[in-house]
């Protein structure tokens, strides 16, 4: 038989490296269910019993995909999770571990984390998220390593700046032009503007600090967001798990992306984005409330009237009110 040409080998090597993946985990053994498993299905899985351990075999060797315990014997898993980011940039990485609260899936999610899961995870549940982890190998994480330089998020610094008058603010937000994005800043810096004005006994509201975020985060809450308003549009009312799969990242991450960056669930910036055509026209137009919550696909004027107000404290009735707005 003949040699295998140059093109032959690179297509080799490259089909063993989309099936390699590196489990550092001290509690897994090579002869365990769930890597048998793994390898049974093709997979060519590594096992390091140590971070050491791992860390070495990931930069000597390239892989598709690692699963990270964050509690390691010798070394703080987030530090390997922060070196495995330099060392393993391509690598799509999982944290998997027994201990896992929501400020560590967060802080998981910020380092570029792919996936973060809880223990125990067997069977089909465990080869899925795998098979998963290598779909997404190699684009590019949706939040990258090392604190990114952080900017302020808030081009129009609505929120964060006191002089600004409500009205001011309402007048920014009715701005066709004004991106999904800054409308949500702009309607939390609009809660807290209504909210100083209230007595404090009478505060209902959180009060939303600005936040700074990376360009990382700004890009992909962007893109959750276009992909929320894509769906309204369509006449649907979007789902996390719908919106996940568009945008290619947990719906875990998307909750924890919205709330880092805009103190803000899912459901809260999905009803946001649904009433933001009205404010535009309760602002800047003579047409009834109902007409409006017509026009905007509310089958109910009264559930219309709700969702503004809890959207930007005003009611229809009372941003129209402030005038000037036109």
């Amino acid at each position: 038989m003949g040699r295998k040409s140059a093109t032959s080998l690179e297509l080799d090597t490259h089909r063993q490296t989309a099936d390699r993946v590196l489990w550092i985990d001290d509690e897994i053994r090579s002869g365990d269910a769930a890597v048998l498993l793994m390898r049974a299905e093709g997979l060519q899985l590594e096992v390091a019993k140590s971070a050491l351990d791992g860390l070495e075999r990931a930069a000597t060797r390239e892989y598709a995909a690692i699963i990270l315990d964050v509690r390691l014997p010798d070394i703080n898993g987030w530090d390997v999770l922060a070196r495995l980011r330099d060392i393993a940039p391509t690598a799509a990485i999982m944290v998997l571990s027994a201990h896992i609260d929501l400020a560590d899936a967060g802080r998981a999610v910020r380092l570029g984390v792919r996936d973060v899961r809880t223990k125990p995870l067997i069977g089909e549940e465990l080869s899925a998220a795998v098979r998963g982890l290598l779909a997404s190998s190699g684009q590019p994480s949706p939040i990258l390593p090392r604190q990114p330089p952080p900017r302020p998020w808030d081009r129009h610094a609505a929120h964060a700046n006191a002089r600004l008058s409500i009205r001011e603010i309402v007048k920014l937000l009715a701005d066709h032009k004004c991106s999904a994005l800054d409308y949500l800043v702009l309607a939390n810096g609009l809660r807290q503007r209504v909210a100083a004005c209230v007595p404090a006994k009478h505060r209902q509201l959180p009060r939303r600090r600005g936040r700074v975020v990376s360009n990382e985060t700004e890009t992909a809450v962007e893109a959750i967001l276009l992909a929320i308003e894509r769906d309204l549009a369509g006449g649907g009312i979007p789902q996390i798990e719908a919106i996940a799969r568009q945008v290619d990242i947990t719906p875990r991450q998307i909750t924890l992306l919205l709330e880092d960056a805009l103190t803000l669930t899912f459901r809260e910036c999905r009803r946001a984005l649904r009433v933001r055509p009205a404010v535009r026209l309760v602002a800047c137009t003579p047409h009834q409330y109902a007409q409006i919550a017509y026009q905007i696909g509310y089958e109910h004027p009264t559930q219309f009237t709700r969702d503004f107000k809890r959207t930007l404290t005003l009611s229809p009735h009372e941003l129209r009110a402030l005038g000037g707005v036109r």
